[in-house]
């Protein structure tokens, strides 16, 4: 189950990556040759506790297979409010923030990434 959250979560950032001009198989910390997607794995190590999370919720709930429901549960993670400085929003709008943080700190315009965060209520 921690598998297809860490999937959902790692294709939204490889689609974050592309729509901002980032080469996705250009890693900071991840290389490999058979992996196309070495940047969206970076981006994916501080945000693996959001699944972790979700994961637990959900094995609380008595669901332990990853089936049809424990899936959508998952998904649910793209539409969760998310923080990123002093704003809120939808997963996708805060990684497109973020990715757009990323390409300031390589354009040394910041030395500061910014990453999404849960929104708190």
């Amino acid at each position: 189950m921690l598998n297809y959250g860490y999937a959902v979560i790692r294709a939204s950032l490889a689609h974050a990556n592309v729509a901002t001009a980032l080469l996705p198989s250009l890693g900071i910390h991840h290389r490999s040759r058979s992996n196309s997607f070495c940047l969206a794995d970076d981006h994916l190590e501080p945000l693996r506790p959001l699944v972790d999370d979700k994961v637990r919720d959900i094995h609380r709930q008595v669901s332990v297979e990853l089936d049809q429901l424990a899936k959508a549960e998952l998904l649910e993670i793209l539409s969760q409010a998310m923080q990123l400085g002093d704003q809120n929003g939808p997963w996708m709008l805060m990684l497109a923030r973020c990715m757009a943080s990323l390409v300031r700190c390589y354009a040394g315009d910041s030395k500061k990434l910014e990453i999404p965060t849960p929104a708190r209520p």
